[in-house]
């Protein structure tokens, strides 16, 4: 199993016997600190995401259309 570098290696780097002060204390802020992001900053990016991908969704479904008249692809290839 592939175990990228991030929060765990960084927690059980802090549980050695010799780790670093520094690493034990940024551990912990991490653990019981706030959130450096707002909530609502989040949901406002989380909204505007989900409008680009709808409309690039749409625009997506439109131009396969295009494709498909233009080409003279089968329709159950295309699935439209």
């Amino acid at each position: 199993m592939h175990n990228p570098p991030g929060e765990e290696d960084a927690l059980n780097l802090a549980e050695a016997p010799d780790a670093p002060d520094a690493l034990k204390a940024e551990v912990l802020e991490l653990k019981h600190g706030e959130p450096e992001v707002n909530q609502w900053v989040c949901i406002v990016m989380l909204l505007i995401c989900l409008a680009l991908m709808a409309a690039t969704a749409e625009w997506l479904v439109q131009s396969m259309k295009v494709v498909h008249e233009a080409s003279h692809v089968e329709e159950g290839y295309a699935s439209l």
